[in-house]
């Protein structure tokens, strides 16, 4: 079992509003309703016909920004809903996201990135900055056609607890290290990369990885809230078993 230093704030930024991002939000924005626990969101992209079988937008969304889209239901629907601040443009540099989140983020608050993003590039220029910042805990999610990762990882004092065994201090991996072959992965090369549009039309399956995906994000950021440890940092789901396996990986 893991267990972070007890939080009395956070402030919360999510890069990526489609797929998973989008079921994290709705879920986030549900279980943050009255409290003073601000969500910012990040997406450059608009809502399209094909996204709707997929992901948390409708028709009246279509050509919309979507992260926009996704504030808009927001105030239309939660009560009480939590402060949300929008960025209708994608992440492309690293010193100008340390930047936003140093100037948005509370002295009081530590900063909760979550990557719900679908290219490499995206998520090295997002742990580039997470290294410059003094604090942070930063969830990271992914799919393929059977099932879905999410990795949570800190530099805040983590520790490790077994058993009747001393808990001891531990440093937790990233979605880089625990999967190091993902870090070679060009970007720019067609060939390598396929969006997660492009997979759900083959790969139907997909989808409901983003909804397993979303439902373990807001697990862990209540989980971390209400200061209670975590069984481990890595969440493994297969849509073959309907099974989730929960692994520590450490540096």
């Amino acid at each position: 079992m893991l267990k972070l230093p007890t939080i009395n704030n956070l402030s919360i930024y999510l890069i990526g509003t489609g797929g998973t991002g989008g079921f994290a939000f709705t879920n986030l924005a549900r279980l943050l309703a009255g409290a003073n626990v601000p969500i910012s969101i990040f997406d450059g992209d608009i809502v399209e016909p094909k996204n709707l079988k997929r992901q948390q937008f409708g028709k009246a969304d279509i050509d919309s920004p979507k992260a926009q889209a996704l504030a808009d239901w927001a105030s239309r629907t939660i009560l009480d809903c939590p402060p949300i601040g929008v960025i209708n443009d994608y992440v492309t540099d690293s010193d100008e996201l340390l930047a936003g989140i140093c100037l948005s983020t509370p002295d009081d608050a530590v900063p909760l990135i979550i990557s719900a993003v679908d290219n490499v590039a995206t998520r090295k220029l997002i742990n580039q900055a997470l290294e410059d910042l003094p604090e942070y805990i930063a969830i990271d999610s992914g799919n393929h056609d059977q099932g879905g990762q999410v990795v949570l990882t800190t530099n805040l004092e983590v520790v490790e607890s077994q058993g009747f065994e001393t808990p001891k201090p531990v440093k937790l991996a990233n979605m880089l290290q625990v999967y190091p072959e993902i870090a070679n992965i060009d970007d720019k090369n067609p060939g390598l990369e396929q969006s997660c549009d492009e997979v759900v039309e083959s790969e139907p399956q997909a989808m409901m990885a983003n909804s397993r995906n979303g439902d373990i994000i807001a697990n862990l950021v209540m989980s971390i809230l209400d200061n209670k440890s975590i069984a481990g940092n890595v969440f493994e789901s297969s849509l073959a078993d309907f099974s989730t396996k929960v692994r520590t990986v450490t540096l």
